[in-house]
């Protein structure tokens, strides 16, 4: 039973939307909206916002009949960047203006919830660069 669901594409790619969304929302809260780094988004003229937004290419890489293994390298190796720059902000507060005068504290359940959805699609990305290879074979 359990493993037909895992076979829809819908489940599939709904669990990587959700489990990327908190990965960005985490990251985003660290290292986006966190003093004057919102400053870099505009200075870099947006070039900045992809690092948040291109990991969400992987909810189209779930297909069973699609085997991009180049993206799925791709993402392995950004997803293992996000996961890691969420583990070494050790900073417990996030500063709300350019002068870290305004702050709020850190939730240590974004923090883990971040770090283990990471960890979660490390995991599925895996597998799926396994399902592609013995397809191949």
């Amino acid at each position: 039973m359990i493993k037909k669901i895992w076979e829809t594409t819908a489940v599939r790619a709904l669990l990587v939307l959700l489990l990327t969304t908190i990965l960005i929302y985490g990251l985003s809260s660290f290292y986006l909206m966190n003093g004057g780094m919102f400053w870099f988004v505009i200075l870099t003229y947006g070039t900045y916002l992809l690092f948040f937004i291109v990991p969400f290419i992987g909810v189209f890489t779930v297909s069973k009949h699609v085997n991009p293994r180049k993206t799925i390298v791709f993402l392995i190796l950004l997803v293992i960047l996000h996961t890691l720059l969420i583990a070494g902000y050790t900073d417990i507060y996030i500063y709300t203006d350019e002068g870290g005068v305004s702050k709020i504290a850190v939730h240590p359940f974004l923090r883990v919830s971040s770090i283990l959805s990471g960890v979660l699609l490390l995991i599925f990305y895996g597998l799926r660069l396994l399902e592609g290879s013995d397809s191949e074979v």
